[in-house]
C-alpha cells in the first residue's frame, strides 16, 4: 500500500515521466525518475505490459518492515534502517538493471546483523548479488549469490577466520582457539540449507585441550548437523538446534588416540 504519491508528472499519447515523483511508504520515502513509453494506445489493455518500455532510477531511505507488503509470501520478514539506490529499464514483466542496498541494525527472522551492503543486478525474475557485506558480532562476511522471486536462492561465502571465544554459546563454554569456515548452499528461504567446511587450530572448551582438527557441518530442517575429526585421534558428530540454543546431542570415538590433552583438562576441573 502507498500511502502519498505526489510529485511533477509529464504525459502525452505515448509517453508519461517525471523528474522526482516521490512516494511514502510508511515511514519510508522512495523517489522515482524516469518514463514511460507505450508506442500504441490501441494496445491497451490488451497487450501494454509486453510493449510498455520503462526506463527509471529510484532512491529509497526508510525501513525495510514497510517494503513487508511488498515482496513474496515466501520471503522471511526483514527489519532495519535501509538506503536502496536502483536503475532498471525494459519491460514490466522483464525489466533489468542494477543498484547498491545498505542496511544497518538488521533483523532477518530471529536473527540479527549489524551491517548489511549488497550490489544488486536483475533481470526478468532473478535477483543477483555479484558482492554481499554482512557483519555481525563484529565478524566481516563476503559472500555472493542469487535468489528469484519464488524464494529459491544460491549463496556462496568467502572463508572467514573465527575466534570461537566470540561466538554465541561456546564463548559460555569457555572455548578458545581460531576455526576458519567456508560455507555454501541453495535451496528456498521456507526452509533454508547450507553446508560448508572449517579447520580448527588449537581449540580448548571446558578447559579440554582438542587441539588440531577439521570437519564440516549441514543446515537442514531448521537443524545443523556437525562432524569433527581432531588430529588427536578423536572424531565427533551431533545436532544442534538452528540458533544454538537448546539441546545438543553429540557422540564421540576414539582410535589409538592421545589421552594426554584430556586428562590435562579434567586434571583442571577436578584437581586432586
Amino acid at each position: 500500500r502507498l500511502d502519498v504519491v505526489e510529485g511533477p508528472l509529464e504525459a502525452d499519447r505515448q509517453r508519461m515521466a517525471s523528474r522526482g515523483l516521490r512516494t511514502i511508504i510508511g515511514s519510508s520515502v522512495a523517489t522515482l525518475s524516469g518514463e514511460a513509453r507505450l508506442p500504441d494506445l490501441r494496445l491497451w489493455p490488451g497487450s501494454w505490459r509486453e510493449n510498455l518500455t520503462l526506463a527509471i532510477t529510484a532512491q529509497l531511505r526508510g525501513r525495510a518492515e514497510d517494503l513487508g507488503t511488498l515482496l513474496p509470501a515466501s520471503w522471511p520478514l526483514v527489519g532495519g534502517p535501509l538506503s536502496l539506490q536502483l536503475s532498471a529499464k525494459g519491460s514490466p514483466g522483464n525489466l533489468s538493471g542494477s543498484g547498491r542496498m545498505e542496511m544497518r541494525e538488521v533483523r532477518v527472522g530471529e536473527d540479527r546483523w549489524e551491517f548489511l551492503r549488497a550490489d544488486l543486478a536483475f533481470t526478468g525474475r532473478d535477483l543477483t548479488v555479484p558482492q554481499l557485506t554482512l557483519r555481525r558480532r563484529g565478524v566481516t562476511i563476503q559472500a555472493e549469490g542469487r535468489i528469484d522471486l519464488a524464494g529459491r536462492y544460491s549463496v556462496a561465502a568467502a572463508p572467514v577466520a573465527l575466534d570461537l571465544a566470540h561466538l554465541p554459546r561456546l564463548g559460555e563454554l569457555g572455548a578458545k582457539g581460531m576455526a576458519t569456515v567456508k560455507v555454501w548452499g541453495n535451496g528456498e528461504l521456507a526452509q533454508p540449507r547450507l553446508e560448508g567446511e572449517l579447520s580448527l587450530r588449537d581449540g580448548v572448551i571446558r578447559g579440554l585441550a582438542l587441539g588440531n582438527g577439521t570437519g564440516t557441518f549441514l543446515l537442514d530442517r531448521g537443524q545443523w548437523r556437525w562432524a569433527l575429526r581432531l588430529a588427536s585421534g578423536y572424531d565427533a558428530r551431533g545436532i544442534a538446534p538452528l540458533g544454538l540454543v537448546g539441546p545438543f546431542t553429540a557422540s564421540v570415538s576414539a582410535v589409538n588416540a592421545d589421552l594426554g590433552p584430556f586428562l590435562s583438562g579434567l586434571k583442571l576441573r577436578f584437581p586432586l
